[in-house]
């Protein structure tokens, strides 16, 4: 079969299952959800960054899915769902934090709500530019201790003020 003609049809068979996973209870969903990670774990990296693209966009999405796509080497697959999946819980997120490249710890800098946990990690972690992405995200749980490290770590103590609240016990260091 050619490469295209095979591209096409592990498409197909990519939305078919994701379709039948919406529409199925569980336990079958789990079912539905290993079936379609076998088959994009086999498939190239275009078709999994296309459904990593579908499915965050899903509430509910197939967790087994999304956390295997958010753990991908390639950043056009993995990037949406880190910055965007709900479906990735914070133990997975510090994990990822932990063991990927700059590229994956700028899209968990840069995601609507991180814990303090994950903003640890990513503070340890990541590299100047992660922790400018970091600084910067106004939904980011940075407490105090943080927001020093990321000062040490830059060397540039007056590129962030200290921790502001923004409501809900929220802080963000923000950059001068």
């Amino acid at each position: 079969m050619p490469k295209v003609e095979r591209e096409i049809n592990d498409a197909l068979k990519a939305v078919a299952l994701t379709r039948r996973y919406f529409q199925a209870e569980e336990p079958k969903r789990r079912e539905l959800d290993l079936q379609l990670w076998r088959m994009l774990k086999q498939g190239s990296a275009i078709l999994r960054a296309e459904m990593a693209e579908h499915l965050v966009r899903r509430p509910n999405g197939p967790p087994i899915t999304l956390r295997a796509l958010a753990c991908d080497p390639e950043p056009e697959v993995a990037l949406p769902v880190l910055r965007l999946s709900d479906a990735i819980s914070d133990a997975a997120l510090a994990e990822i934090a932990r063991c990927k490249s700059e590229d994956h710890q700028i899209a968990i800098a840069a995601r609507p709500h991180i814990n303090s946990r994950v903003a640890a990690v990513v503070a340890r972690r990541g590299s100047p530019r992660v922790l400018e992405t970091l600084a910067r995200n106004p939904a980011a749980e940075i407490d105090d201790a943080r927001v020093e490290q990321i000062r040490r770590r830059l060397r540039r103590p007056r590129v962030l003020r200290s921790a502001k609240p923004l409501g809900d016990g929220l802080q963000a260091a923000q950059l001068h």
